[in-house]
């Protein structure tokens, strides 16, 4: 989502690399949401962070959950700029797995929504350092 939502709203200005730990299916659920904010995932797919790798150095690399932040002082030592956003997990210690489609909708629009917040957020602070 933080990928997609970056090069949309930055108009493609900024190149962005989205990976993880580990390599994880993108839920269908995920595609419907970002479809219905009108930035379909068409061609996204999940990343490990050794294929990204070789990219390096970052100007930034950005955490999206602090859970993930005791993993990354391996990876954060290519980027010149670290930020650690705190995407709370919308589904409060329930597994989406468990959910109904309809209760997964609801969470997945509200990670959604936060995550947009943050990217949004983020670009203004970076185009007042530009100005």
């Amino acid at each position: 989502m933080a990928e997609a939502f970056l090069r949309h709203l930055s108009g493609g200005k900024i190149r962005v690399y989205s990976a993880g730990f580990g390599k994880k299916a993108i839920k269908p659920t995920v595609f419907e949401v970002m479809e219905e904010s009108g930035i379909p995932l068409d061609g996204h797919y999940s990343k490990t962070v050794e294929e990204i790798h070789d990219l390096r150095p970052f100007d930034y690399a950005i955490i999206v959950c602090k859970s993930d932040e005791n993993q990354c002082p391996g990876f954060t030592e290519f980027a010149k700029n670290h930020l650690f956003w705190d995407i709370k997990s919308p589904f409060q210690g329930r597994k989406p797995a468990d959910l109904d489609p309809s209760e997964k909708l609801i969470h997945y629009r509200s990670l959604r929504d936060q995550v947009y917040s943050q990217v949004s957020k983020w670009l203004e602070e970076l185009s007042d350092t530009f100005q």
